[in-house]
């Protein structure tokens, strides 16, 4: 099940999250991110136990707040596992939505003066829940002139299209 919803969810994630599209996006998945000083990622505990940024959506005249908060621990365990080693992206999506660069075309890019300004960002494979009805992901960004953040989505499964209920942001400097 996770070969065929894979590349569906990252489509939609993509989609939602305007700034990605033709985006330069690193083609191996990155790790998740240690916001500690022991290089330990965020565990469960701490992970379902933090405020996260609701996404509201507004449906007609009703606005509705699904609370799947906090992801569920499946989810975060099947995140957690998925991301232990590295994948190529390309393989889980087509190259119409992003450009997709190596890490070695990454680092001579932000060391080019001409390129100060060229936003690149870092994905994970997702975490699901075994019923396939959320997800979460971990997108970062840098610019090597401007700042660069980290944040943890939340999604959920609303009619056959992935869209983000809430977000936790790791960094942002």
């Amino acid at each position: 099940m996770r070969s065929l919803e894979e590349p569906k969810f990252l489509s939609d994630f993509i989609q939602h999250d305007g700034q990605l599209q033709g985006a330069l996006l690193i083609k191996k998945s990155s790790g998740i991110i240690s916001t500690d000083s022991e290089g330990k990622i965020t565990s469960w505990g701490n992970l379902s136990s933090r405020k996260w940024f609701w996404h509201q959506k507004i449906f007609g005249n009703i606005t509705t707040n699904e609370n799947l908060y906090p992801p569920k621990k499946e989810t975060y365990d099947d995140w957690v596992f998925i991301n232990k080693q590295p994948s190529l992206l390309q393989d889980f999506l087509g190259d119409n939505q992003v450009n997709f660069i190596s890490e070695e075309q990454y680092n001579q890019l932000r060391n080019d003066y001409d390129h100060r300004w060229t936003c690149f960002y870092w994905l994970t494979r997702p975490g699901f829940s075994q019923d396939f009805s959320q997800a979460i992901i971990q997108l970062a960004f840098y610019c090597p002139s401007a700042c660069h953040y980290a944040s943890i989505f939340h999604l959920q499964k609303i009619s056959n299209r992935w869209e983000v209920n809430s977000s936790y942001g790791l960094y942002n400097q």
